[in-house]
C-alpha cells in the first residue's frame, strides 16, 4: 500500500474523512535551477486539494502561489485574514 493511500486511511479510520480537507502543495516554484525570483514561473506552485466541499476533477484556471494556501485555510475555517496578507482564497476549488 502506498503512503498516499495510508494517509487517507488514517482519516477514514478516525471517522473524520467526511469533514476533512487535505491540501498538498510546495513552498515555491522554480525556473531552471533558480530560486527566489519573482516571476510567475518562480512563485507558482503545484497545488492539490481534496475533501468535503471540494470540486471533484476540477482543474484550476488561475495560478496558485504559496500565500494563497494560508488564505484558503483561513477561508475554510471562517477566519478573518489580516489586512497585510497577500494571498487570495482559492474559492474556485469549492462547490
Amino acid at each position: 500500500m502506498g503512503n498516499r493511500l495510508r494517509l487517507f486511511l488514517v482519516f477514514i479510520e478516525a471517522g473524520v474523512a467526511d469533514e476533512t480537507i487535505i491540501i498538498v502543495s510546495a513552498d515555491h516554484g522554480g525556473k531552471d535551477k533558480g530560486h527566489g525570483g519573482k516571476s510567475l514561473d518562480e512563485v507558482q506552485i503545484p497545488w492539490i486539494i481534496h475533501g468535503v466541499g471540494v470540486k471533484k476533477g476540477h482543474e484550476l484556471s488561475s495560478p496558485i502561489i504559496t500565500y494563497d494556501t494560508a488564505s484558503t485555510i483561513a477561508w475554510i475555517l471562517g477566519l478573518e485574514e489580516p489586512a497585510v496578507w497577500r494571498g487570495k482564497a482559492v474559492k474556485e476549488a469549492f462547490d
